[in-house]
């Protein structure tokens, strides 16, 4: 997995490319977002579009990021889902739950 952090208007975007599974992806992600939170970033948007496979612990890391970072006073929204990913939480009915962009644009207007 691939994880490109960039800021745009003070808001921490995580480009991912690639897979999110139990061995590949889950750990780097899990990672930066704890500490991008641990370093007081607390607006995070989870660009998805470059997944392109996601098992039970890739949705499992999406929850637990969403989580933890409304616990410590933040956000995670999501934009830029690939058709496989916007299938996957659809069926799981995380799309209920979760805030989902269509764009990064969009997600991060969703902030102010």
């Amino acid at each position: 997995m691939e994880i490109q952090i960039r800021q745009t208007d003070g808001i921490s975007v995580l480009e991912l490319k690639g897979r999110l599974t139990v061995n590949d992806g889950v750990p780097e992600l899990r990672g930066r977002v704890k500490d991008l939170l641990e370093e007081g970033e607390h607006q995070i948007i989870l660009n998805l579009h470059g997944v392109n496979y996601m098992d039970s612990t890739g949705v499992d890391c999406l929850v637990s990021s969403y989580t933890t970072a409304i616990k410590q006073g933040g956000a995670v929204k999501f934009s830029c889902l690939s058709e496989r990913v916007h299938r996957l939480l659809d069926i799981t009915r995380l799309l209920t739950v979760f805030d989902t962009y269509d764009d990064d644009t969009q997600a991060v207007a969703s902030f102010k």
